[in-house]
């Protein structure tokens, strides 16, 4: 791949005399190449708004055109053996130089002002009308109650704001203009807090660069690669079967990848994977190496915050307006539902009277930034929970963490007694946010804080403790998944999922939830877009009165699989044992016995039935021999709590939280569905009619303890303990693993994490400049994890899903960064509000010292 090195001058052309001629590739691919056979350049491209003026970008750089942003690829070169691609990546590496560019007038290139002049325009309501923006406005008095969930989603839009009922016109809001321009006259003082954070953008540093394979054989198009969004790629990839295209059919599977954190979810490496295959008439293969990977890689959005945030002098929080910019790309990508998603997120676990968030994301040229872990959650976070911070010690002079519990959401089974997120939705389900403060506020690391600041200056360093909570919505607003289980004749049970394994544990977790329900050993296929394919167009010729999302197939994150995944591979077993394996055992024992008897003699062993042990394999040989389909394939949907159904074959019914269930011979065979009688879904909207954003979320805090060594010019951090709403951990040592690996990622992107600047070349140099933490940095740290219980009902209410897990792999590093700041202005004794580090990294010559140690 051949990428733009910088975006203030013209791409001409590749002169590719500049390489030896040994070195030469077989193939050139450019984007008149693909324009040219027919293939839309755009392809995987998020779309751009309705009222956009600009267009959207390309998955490679029109010639004669400025690159849109840094690393955009201008050409794929192909090579036929693998020694010259080697001997040509090296001479590409020492710049021949084989791009040509022109310079343009700098008055022609698009204007490029810093996050700051964005913040300020933002927050006079000044802003691009063509960029994505959310804004959510939360009142309860004295005005009438306003939210998006009882009145609509809330826009602005010449010099007015409004609420929309998606199925009327637009009608102006007198109450969100009023209490628009209440907010709008917060001023900083005794009892307000004014906090401006910022964050920097990060590279997600996978353990393994990208990579796949492909080729195109007989019209099928097949792709084995690491990606979160199998299904989704899927999707957009089928837009290169045409009637005039050699591409007649998508075979997209997935393979395990080495880190994802959300940078596999729509990267743009699969899509030109696909074109090398397409134009190359052979097996191609594209590998990243830690310096391309650098490049080309999705990178954590930056982000500008300023918040103004009230209280009231018995305590509790009164007001909020605050405003965030999340730094985006030129491409879209997965931007706009990052910066959502973190709007929502802006006032953490409080409730306030009143508050105002308004989030946008601007479009810049640089590298392409997507989802990665925490999705827009930790930019946010460091800026409330380092501002509720300052409230408590400097406005109201009491301890922080009380102050916090004081002020949290509390949910309830009864929309009318629970307490309700920024967009109004009650919290129906469980989330533990008052606990996670209740044992935080009791821990020695905590309660011991001020002896251990003293004993820190005795050796001569800043010692302090920092608290940082939130409550992290798991999922999306609505999560369409499948699962398969097939039942092999040796007896073991294969499952296919659409989730993957990036190193929390999904492979191990789905295994172990087979090989308890069904006492077999189990092998699991993940991140594979087969054999969903078929299903799901099978549902959506079977559907009526569905959700507008319902036959999607979703990607995979860190906290999905507990969850959602889970849940459905639950179903799919037991569909297939009440349908399949059930009636093949009564087949051959004649066995009358109902099937919860049948059940209750069921080992590792096989079922005993009658004083025979019939086994597993047997069951299968008899399926097989007969006919019967050894495969089920389950589908659910969850917003706002999870569907359910009732199935029936023949003489059988099963009632589940399933929606659709059917079954097949193998992965690619054409699966059969099962009649569906009784399909309900839960109401995804309140009565503004718009859908709720989120409705399931797991509260998580930090206990941080830190020394800021005055001597050395550095901060360490001590002592960690993590609180965690997880819920009952499927495995106990994947849960703990994410709980550090979260810590672990969270201190980076604190302390160390920065993409290196070049000054008139490459903004992003190489991955040998980028500033991780060593062993030696987190090796020593004491950690400990606190889990929160679930109540009898689990995580859900007694009406739905009986699920006793949580997504728990985001909120595992979203609280880390604010934890840390915090914890340094204790150290420094709370001199003043510059004592809290407003800037990631943090870093030692930016702290503000006043006073020895100890004052």
């Amino acid at each position: 791949m051949v990428r733009a090195t910088c975006v203030t001058k013209k791409f001409k052309r590749l002169d590719l005399t500049k390489l030896s001629k040994e070195n030469q590739p077989s193939k050139v691919i450019t984007e008149e190449t693909i324009r040219i056979a027919g293939y839309d350049p755009k392809i995987g491209v998020m779309p751009a708004p309705k009222d956009a003026n600009w267009t959207v970008t390309r998955q490679i750089c029109l010639a004669d055109t400025v690159p849109e942003f840094l690393s955009q690829p201008l050409a794929i070169l192909i090579y036929d053996d693998f020694l010259t691609f080697r001997r040509s990546a090296q001479e590409l590496r020492e710049d021949r130089g084989i791009v040509v560019y022109e310079d343009v007038p700098p008055e022609v290139l698009p204007a490029n002002p810093t996050l700051d002049e964005i913040l300020g325009d933002w927050r006079n309501s000044k802003a691009d009308a063509t960029l994505a923006r959310q804004h959510y406005l939360w009142s309860t008095a004295p005005y009438p109650s306003s939210s998006q969930y009882s009145n609509g989603p809330l826009t602005f839009s010449g010099g007015a704001w409004s609420r929309a009922d998606p199925t009327d016109r637009v009608t102006a809001s007198a109450t969100a203009a009023a209490i628009q321009v209440e907010l709008g006259q917060l001023k900083a003082g005794q009892l307000c807090v004014e906090t401006t954070t910022y964050t920097q953008q990060v590279d997600p540093a996978f353990l393994e660069p990208e990579s796949g394979l492909a080729r195109l054989k007989d019209g099928t198009l097949t792709i084995l690669a690491g990606t979160q969004s199998a299904s989704g790629e899927r999707r957009a990839l089928a837009a290169l079967v045409t009637a005039n295209s050699p591409v007649k059919k998508i075979e997209l599977w997935g393979a395990d990848i080495g880190g994802g954190f959300g940078g596999r979810d729509m990267a743009p490496h699969l899509f030109q994977l696909a074109f090398a295959a397409i134009f190359a008439g052979k097996p191609v293969r594209l590998a990243y190496d830690r310096f391309e990977q650098f490049q080309a890689g999705l990178k954590r959005h930056g982000s500008a915050v300023h918040s103004l945030v009230t209280a009231t002098e018995e305590g509790l929080l009164d007001r909020a307006l605050i405003h965030v910019v999340f730094e985006g790309g030129a491409e879209i990508n997965l931007s706009n539902p990052v910066m959502s998603l973190g709007s929502l997120h802006a006032t953490s676990f409080y409730r306030f009277r009143q508050a105002s968030v308004n989030g946008i994301v601007t479009r810049r040229a640089v590298p392409v930034v997507g989802s990665m872990r925490g999705f827009g959650i930790p930019q946010v976070n460091f800026n409330i929970e380092t501002a509720v911070d300052k409230l408590a010690v400097l406005g109201l002079k009491e301890d922080p963490v009380a102050f916090r519990r004081r002020n949290v959401l509390k949910h309830a089974r009864l929309p009318a007694d629970a307490d309700c997120d920024l967009a109004g939705t009650p919290l129906k389900f469980h989330v533990a946010n008052a606990e996670v403060c209740d044992l935080a506020g009791k821990h020695p690391l905590w309660t011991g804080r001020a002896e251990a600041r003293d004993e820190g200056a005795a050796r001569g360093v800043y010692r302090g403790v920092g608290f940082a909570g939130c409550m992290q919505a798991y999922g999306t607003s609505g999560d369409p998944q499948f699962a398969a289980v097939q039942l092999e004749l040796d007896g073991a049970v294969t499952v296919w999922s659409e989730t993957v394994d990036m190193g929390q544990g999904a492979r191990q977790s789905l295994a172990a939830v087979v090989e308890a329900a069904f006492h077999t050993r189990a092998q699991v296929q993940l991140g594979t877009a087969e054999p969903f394919a078929a299903f799901s167009a099978l549902m959506l010729q079977n559907a009526q009165n569905v959700p507008k999302k319902w036959g999607d197939r979703s990607s995979a994150s860190a906290s999905k699989t507990a969850f959602f995944h889970v849940h459905v591979v639950r179903e799919a077993l037991a569909a297939l044992l009440r349908f399949r394996v059930l009636p093949t055992l009564r087949a051959i024992t004649g066995s009358k016995l109902d099937d919860e008897a049948i059940a209750a003699a069921w080992n590792e062993k096989g079922f005993v039935v009658d004083g025979r042990t019939v086994t597993l394999a047997e069951i299968a040989k008899q399926m097989e021999d007969t006919g019967r389909e050894r495969m089920a394939i389950a589908h659910g949907y969850f917003a706002n709590g999870w569907s359910k159904a009732r199935f029936v074959e023949g003489p059988i019914e099963h009632q589940t939280f399933a929606d659709a269930i059917g079954f097949a011979r193998d992965p690619l065979a054409a699966p059969t569905l099962l009649d569906v009688y009784e399909r309900v879904f839960p109401d995804p909207t309140g009565p503004g009619k718009s859908p709720v954003p989120r409705s399931g979320y797991a509260a998580g805090a930090h206990l941080i303890a830190v020394e800021v060594d005055p001597k050395a010019g550095r901060i360490v951090v001590t002592d960690v303990v993590a609180f965690l709403d997880a819920g009952e951990p499927i495995i106990e040592a994947v849960l703990a693993g994410q709980v550090e690996g979260g810590l672990q990622m969270g201190i980076a992107h604190a302390l160390f994490e920065e993409l290196p600047r070049e000054s008139g070349q490459d903004r992003y140099v190489n991955f040998d400049r980028y500033i991780m933490p060593r062993s030696s940095d987190v090796s020593g740290i004491k950690l400990e994890q606190h889990c929160v219980a679930l109540p009898i009902g689990g995580a859900l209410n007694a009406d739905d899903a009986h699920i006793r897990h949580k997504g728990a792999g985001e909120v595992t590093m979203t609280t880390v960064a604010a934890a840390i700041s915090n914890a340094i202005a204790h150290a420094l004794g709370h001199h003043s509000s510059d004592a809290w580090p407003n800037r990631l990294p943090i870093k030692f010559a930016d702290l503000k010292i006043v006073g020895g140690l100890g004052a």
